[in-house]
């Protein structure tokens, strides 16, 4: 009961009340005790107070939001603690485990350069490739170990946090607490069918490692962005939890900036037709967007500084999947009517919830969070539509997971903001007055009765009825999602553990995934276990940050790439051994087998008959085009190989020898590649490994000139006599040093936010009469 509605008079003024009568006192006898013990008690007066109920729902009011958030972030873990049941599925996964142990390892031997030897004849980690994701497991698994356990957990993070990071975020751009948490829970249990989504939709299918952290953290960081531009506070976190977003995933980036400009846009584009006029709290956000805009710049220098300075080494995107361009109006207006946006593999609850929330929800958050979304799903629709770039940097669909955010945080804060406006609906109201006048119509005797309690429980008892429909079949089907190695068929994984351990105690050399055995664990799980490089990857760091993804996409034939590339090593299933080259029998298991064909080995004497033509290295370039032509000749397998223009001149036969070669760890100025050659006169020697401006030779510890040869690999000439060649990618400094723009970015915004708070303890001075 409200205060206004509490009695007067309490207890003590009643028996201190001189006027009120009082009973004479009973004389003492058996009758008296008799009463006193066992006859009925006075009833006390009723206290009108509030009671437990009335004060528990006080409190949950107030504080029961984090507590719920507790629960909720607890049911993720439930969720998703499948994980850490073995190597989780998600073809990218896998993919970037592989990267993640390669990190660990030299960090554990001090190799600060980070090439990666693991897929795609080798790249450079950390330069094409958003990296801080896979750092959250590299860096304890260097330190402690248990690089699986690590993994694992930097896969369930990003999905436990995300609830909490979209409460945060929505906090900050102005929701009272139960409105981020309805925001947040919408949030946790959007799911949609297309494996390019957010969260669950892409991580267990294609693999989207990186743009899950990515999108964890953008409800966060578009939260303190905001807050910047209509507050002047908070630049720091601001700066810092943007750059997160854009240096896990570009895309993530991306959105984020589109997000801001198009919100900003949209508030001047209201409060002009309101107004006719710019208010003064909207003047400050185009200064504040510059400064923003200019921060996240130069805080987001490692994701684009090696892209401008060594853009040659970059291998792009030559081939796509043919449903990254988006899925156009009609597909798109499908999936939505479907449900497949927000409510797969249940009641299309949020589906039809949108339309309702788009009209009828209330909230200065909503113009942050719809004119984004619906740009993102103009974008999706225009995808195939749109000019594709040389290197396909931005395929359409990307924005799906940027879209579902948006469309998820409307929703929560919508419906939350519709349920209060119904639940705080006065008896004169014109909500009651309506349902009054509907019952009335009916003939109904309850139209009579006050209605305010029965619309409160009627809220009440839709949105629990909407919270089990969402959340009790939403988590079947995330839990569902979840699937790891040891679970598959037949459960192949201790016949790939013993055949990764054959090939790491064989002499080196790379391991192609064949029929029956190329699936994303069969094809990195050797290397994550024993390092055991793999040929092809087609996904992650290995698609972009090598030059020879392009040709290993263009040309599969198992016999050549064993000689070109020195994967000698054929995995197959047992099945399959009919169709499959003739080779050395490795290791048999009982379905699997692996060969070994024929290979020159890591480095080995070249003869380069021609020059390829001049041009830019581009996806479908005269340049590459070239390339790929050589590469479907007998020329290979004959040593007979192109060089890059600006890199030499064709030369005569090779007249040397490898004694013999190897790869290494290679700490501090130590080579990646070693190999000890003979020659009777100068010879080019060819390293097959991916070529990168970054690459140093040296010819018994002098520095020599690197050549580029077909199909992107590094090579060297080496004069008559006996040598030591010696490869090293020697990471630039600054490539490194470009992280502290980071913090330093960040130390920028919280000192620029103490000076803004500074000044505005300031009194102004009076003018003296």
């Amino acid at each position: 009961m409200s205060d206004d509605t509490k009695p007067d008079t309490n207890e003590a003024t009643a028996k201190t009340d001189p006027t009120e009568k009082t009973a004479a006192p009973e004389k003492p006898g058996l009758a008296a005790i008799a009463r006193r013990r066992f006859g009925a008690k006075q009833k006390k007066p009723a206290d009108d107070g509030p009671d437990v109920w009335d004060r528990s729902v006080a409190w949950l009011d107030q504080h029961g939001a984090l507590p719920a958030l507790s629960i909720l972030t607890l049911a993720m873990c439930f969720i998703y603690g499948g994980v850490f049941r073995g190597e989780v599925a998600g073809d990218d996964l896998t993919f970037h485990m592989a990267e993640s142990r390669r990190i660990a390892d030299c960090i554990a031997v001090g190799d600060w350069d980070f090439w990666n030897p693991s897929a795609n004849g080798g790249y450079a980690s950390a330069y094409y490739y958003q990296v801080i994701p896979q750092l959250a497991s590299a860096l304890p698994a260097a330190l402690f170990g248990h690089h699986t356990f690590f993994f694992q957990l930097s896969v369930v993070l990003p999905l436990v946090l995300a609830p909490a990071a979209a409460y945060r975020g929505m906090r900050l751009m102005g929701a009272v607490p139960w409105q981020a948490l309805t925001a947040a829970f919408v949030l946790a249990f959007t799911i949609g069918q297309s494996r390019w989504g957010f969260s669950a939709d892409g991580t267990f299918s294609v693999g989207l490692y990186t743009q899950t952290w990515s999108l964890a953290a953008f409800p966060l960081a578009l939260g303190y962005c905001i807050h910047w531009l209509r507050e002047g506070e908070k630049l720091a976190p601001a700066i810092a939890w943007g750059t997160f977003v854009g240096l896990c995933h570009p895309f993530g980036g991306v959105s984020l900036a589109l997000s801001l400009a198009l919100g900003v846009a949209a508030g001047f584009v209201v409060d002009i037709v309101k107004q006719r006029s710019i208010p003064e709290s909207l003047r400050a956000e185009p200064l504040r967007v510059v400064i923003l805009g200019g921060a996240l710049a130069i805080a987001t220098m490692p994701g684009w500084i090696t892209m401008l300075v060594d853009a040659e080494g970059f291998g792009g995107f030559p081939h796509r999947v043919d449903d990254e361009v988006g899925p156009g109006f009609k597909l798109l207006a499908a999936w939505h009517w479907k449900g497949l946006i927000l409510d797969h593999g249940r009641v299309t609850v949020l589906t039809w919830a949108l339309p309702i929330a788009l009209i009828l929800g209330r909230g200065k958050q909503l113009r942050w969070l719809w004119v984004p979304g619906i740009a993102f799903a103009l974008l999706l629709a225009l995808g195939p539509h749109m000019p594709k770039t040389a290197d396909d940097l931005i395929p359409a669909v990307r924005f799906l997971g940027a879209m579902q955010i948006m469309f998820a945080l409307a929703i929560g804060t919508a419906c939350y903001s519709i349920a209060l406006y119904l639940w705080n609906s006065p008896e004169d109201g014109l909500i009651i007055r309506s349902l009054r006048a509907a019952l009335r119509l009916t003939g109904s005797w309850v139209e009579k009765q006050p209605l305010q309690y029965g619309l409160r429980t009627g809220v009440a008892a839709v949105a629990a009825a909407l919270i089990v429909l969402v959340a009790v079949p939403g988590a079947r089907v995330q839990q569902a999602r979840v699937h790891v190695l040891a679970a598959q068929a037949n459960n192949p994984r201790p016949q790939m553990v013993e055949m990764a351990k054959a090939l790491a105690a064989a002499p080196q050399g790379r391991k192609q995934a064949g029929p029956g055995a190329e699936n994303h664990w069969w094809n990195l799980t050797s290397y994550v276990w024993n390092r055991v490089p793999s040929l092809l990857q087609m996904g992650g760091g290995g698609l972009q940050a090598s030059p020879n993804y392009d040709y290993l996409w263009s040309v599969r034939d198992f016999t050549k790439n064993a000689w070109l590339y020195d994967a000698p090593y054929l995995q197959f299933g047992k099945d399959r051994a009919a169709t499959m080259p003739i080779g050395d029998v490795v290791i048999e298991t009982a379905g699997y087998i692996v060969r070994r064909l024929p290979s020159p080995g890591l480095v080995s004497p070249i003869h380069i008959t021609g020059t390829l033509p001049e041009g830019p290295m581009k996806a479908k370039s005269e340049p590459r085009k070239a390339a790929i032509a050589w590469l479907k000749t007998d020329m290979p397998m004959k040593n007979r190989h192109l060089v890059y223009p600006g890199f030499g001149l064709p030369g005569t036969a090779p007249m040397g020898t490898v004694l013999r070669s190897w790869r290494q760890d290679s700490p501090g100025e130590d080579a990646d590649i070693v190999a000890e050659v003979d020659a009777t006169a100068t010879t080019t020697f060819m390293a097959r490994e991916s070529w990168h401006p970054r690459w140093h030779a040296y010819v018994d510890g002098v520095e020599a000139k690197v050549r580029r040869v077909t199909p992107d690999f590094i090579a060297v000439d080496v004069p008559q006599g006996r040598h030591l060649v010696q490869f090293r990618f020697e990471r630039p400094w600054w490539a490194s040093a470009s992280y502290l723009a980071w913090p330093l970015t960040a130390l920028f915004g919280l000192r620029r936010s103490r000076r803004n708070r500074e000044r505005a303890r300031i009194p102004e001075a009076r003018i003296a009469s």
